[in-house]
């Protein structure tokens, strides 16, 4: 950085803040701070650094990223967690394992989780739908479970389900 700075790094030694020096501006490499990016990269906050994430799961094990690998069934094939179907005003909707209280078993259900930091109910599930019990539809172009608006014709008075994420016809 400046002349003054320099000379007083060679005489003293740098003031290491991370991975750059806060007198003269030199960099190290150690002590990053690093913060997710992008699907690809993660960056250093003080030097802008940028490295490929070294994935271990579905989490990045430098700057702890999460990029889940969904299978067939809607879940994470590393760690399980359910991928998130819908997103409403405040609200998402995503698939969980949960113990039925209707038939026992343990079964993907529908969650409807309070999505806005400012609700006493941030994080909580509005309700949690067995899908073997109630007959969610699946979603072909979602790849998943989700939930749906029924509308019914008033000519005929025949019902169809719409997909509340992507609108197709169920």
């Amino acid at each position: 950085m400046n002349l003054f700075g320099k000379l007083k790094c060679k005489k003293q030694g740098h003031n290491w803040n991370g991975c750059k020096c806060v007198r003269c501006g030199e960099v190290r490499d150690e002590g990053h701070h690093w913060r997710a990016g992008d699907d690809k990269l993660h960056y250093c906050t003080n030097c802008r650094k940028s490295e490929p994430h070294v994935w271990d799961g579905c989490k990045c094990k430098v700057c702890g990223a999460t990029k889940h690998t969904f299978g067939d069934d809607g879940f994470c094939i590393h760690c399980g967690q359910g991928k998130v179907v819908g997103r409403y005003a405040g609200k998402r909707t995503e698939l969980r394992l949960e113990h039925c209280s209707r038939c026992g078993k343990k079964t993907p259900h529908l969650a409807v989780i309070c999505d806005n930091p400012n609700d006493p109910n941030y994080g909580a599930a509005y309700r949690s739908d067995c899908i073997p019990c109630g007959g969610v539809p699946f979603c072909p172009k979602c790849n998943s479970y989700v939930s749906a608006t029924l509308t019914r014709n008033e000519f005929d008075g025949v019902e169809s389900a719409a997909c509340d994420c992507c609108g197709t016809v169920l």
